[in-house]
């Protein structure tokens, strides 16, 4: 529960600082471990976003092409 909750501040952008002194570590050592790991989350959060929207755009191109007025 407290790695949950730890994580949970970091992802919140919770200063480290602030996460240090609600978690009562005596370093920051653990303290970066929590904002490494919501680091690590939100990296991948914003490739699987860029991703589907390159797809989406692909989607969208291939769909324009296909409809073609003919006279």
């Amino acid at each position: 529960m407290r790695r949950t909750f730890g994580t949970y501040l970091a992802e919140c952008n919770v200063q480290a600082h602030a996460i240090m002194e609600a978690m009562g570590h005596s370093s920051m050592t653990v303290t970066d471990d929590y904002v490494r790991e919501a680091n690590k989350k939100r990296i991948a959060v914003d490739i699987a976003r860029a991703i589907n929207e390159r797809e989406a755009k692909r989607d969208a191109m291939k769909r324009r092409a296909a409809v073609r007025v003919v006279k």
